[in-house]
C-alpha cells in the first residue's frame, strides 16, 4: 500500500480518508475513490454524502451542473504537457536501467496479485457494494435484537437520512460501527446490555416505589373521606332526629287541642284556668266544673292515675302522655 500511495504521490492523511471512503462507500477501485475525494477538495463527509444519495436515487446537493467545478489545488492533478518526444535510453547504461525497472515492475506486480489471491482466500472480506441500504439496516437491527436485547433505540433509516435529521432537528449523531469479526465485539455488547438492564432495573424499581407511596395517599386520602362522611352523616342524622322529635311535639299539641272540648262561656259551673307556660306566656281557658266524682286516666294503656300520690313519677306519668278527667257517675 505504501508503494502504491507514493505512486499515486498521496500523503498519510488523504490515504486514510481514501480507506475510510471505501470502507463506507464498499467501492474497491482506489483511483475512483481518489478522484471523487479531489472533487469534493478532500472532505470525507461532503463525499460520502454524495455517494449515499446517488445510490438512493437522490439527486446530488453538492455537486450541480450550475455549480462551476470546484478549482483543485492538488500536485497530483496538476501535469506539465510538452510536445518534446520522449527520450529513450541512451547506451548501454540506459538499456541496463530499462530492463532492470522493467523487471522489478513485472515481478512486484506479479507478487502483488498472487499476494492478493491468497489472502483473498484467508479473509473473508465482508465489504460489498450496498445496493439496498435501507434494508441492510433493518436487517441489522433485526438481527442485532435477537442476539442483543434489550438495546438502544436504532435509528431506522440510512446514514443519509439520519445526518439530514440530525442536520435539520440540531442534534448529535452517534454512529455505531459493529463487526462480527472484532475480539471485543461480545464484551461490548454484553456489558452494554447488562448496563441497560441495571438501568432499566433501577427505573423499575423507582417507579414501583414512587407508585406505592402514591397509592399509600391515595388510601390515607380514601379513609380520611371516609371518616369525614361517616361524621357528617352522623350530625345530619342528629338534626334528622331533633326536628322529628319537634315535630312530633308540634303534632301532639295539635292532636291534644283538637281533643279538647268547645270552651265554654264564662259564667256560673264554668272555671276560668290560668296556666303559665315555662317561657313565660300565658294561657287562660274557661273549663266546665268538675263532677261530683271522677278519675283521672290515661290514654294509651289506659290506666287510672292514683290520687294523692306525692310526685309525678309516683303517680306513674311518662314523658308526654295525655291525660283524662272522667266522669265517674256519666
Amino acid at each position: 500500500m505504501d508503494l502504491e500511495d507514493n505512486a499515486m504521490g498521496l500523503s498519510q492523511e488523504q490515504t486514510d480518508k481514501i480507506l475510510q471512503f471505501q470502507d463506507l462507500t464498499g467501492i474497491d477501485d482506489m483511483s475512483i475513490c481518489r478522484d471523487v475525494l479531489q472533487r469534493h477538495q478532500w472532505d470525507l463527509e461532503v463525499a460520502i454524502q454524495e455517494q449515499l444519495n446517488i445510490r438512493e436515487g437522490r439527486p446530488s446537493v453538492f455537486a450541480t451542473e450550475a455549480r462551476a467545478p470546484p478549482v483543485v489545488h492538488d500536485h497530483i492533478a496538476q501535469h506539465v504537457f510538452t510536445d518534446e518526444p520522449p527520450e529513450g535510453p541512451g547506451g548501454m547504461r540506459g538499456l541496463l536501467s530499462y530492463v532492470v525497472n522493467l523487471v522489478v515492475s513485472v515481478c512486484y506486480n506479479t507478487f502483488s496479485s498472487v499476494f492478493n489471491l491468497l489472502l483473498s482466500f484467508l479473509r473473508n472480506d465482508d465489504r460489498r457494494l450496498v445496493t439496498d441500504p435501507l434494508g441492510d439496516v433493518m436487517n441489522f437491527i433485526n438481527s442485532y435484537s435477537a442476539k442483543y436485547n434489550p438495546h438502544p433505540v436504532f435509528y431506522q433509516g440510512t446514514y443519509a437520512q439520519a445526518l439530514n435529521d440530525a442536520k435539520n432537528e440540531l442534534r448529535f449523531l452517534i454512529v455505531y460501527l459493529h463487526s462480527e469479526s472484532a475480539t471485543e465485539t461480545q464484551n461490548f455488547c454484553r456489558v452494554e446490555r447488562e448496563v441497560n438492564q441495571r438501568l432499566r432495573l433501577s427505573q423499575d424499581e423507582a417507579y414501583a416505589e414512587s407508585l406505592a407511596a402514591d397509592q399509600e395517599k391515595e388510601r390515607r386520602r380514601a379513609a380520611e373521606r371516609c371518616l369525614q362522611q361517616q361524621r357528617d352523616d352522623a350530625v345530619q342524622q342528629l338534626k334528622q332526629q331533633e326536628e322529628r322529635r319537634k315535630q312530633d311535639v308540634v303534632e301532639a299539641r295539635a292532636q291534644t287541642a283538637a281533643r279538647l272540648p268547645p270552651e265554654p262561656a264564662p259564667g256560673a259551673g264554668t272555671l276560668a284556668l290560668l296556666i303559665r307556660l315555662p317561657c313565660g306566656e300565658r294561657l287562660t281557658r274557661s273549663h266546665p266544673q268538675s263532677p261530683e266524682e271522677f278519675e283521672i286516666t290515661t290514654n294509651f294503656p289506659k290506666r287510672v292515675l292514683a290520687r294523692g300520690a306525692g310526685s309525678i313519677l309516683d303517680v306513674g306519668l311518662q314523658d308526654r302522655d295525655v291525660l283524662f278527667v272522667n266522669d265517674v257517675n256519666a
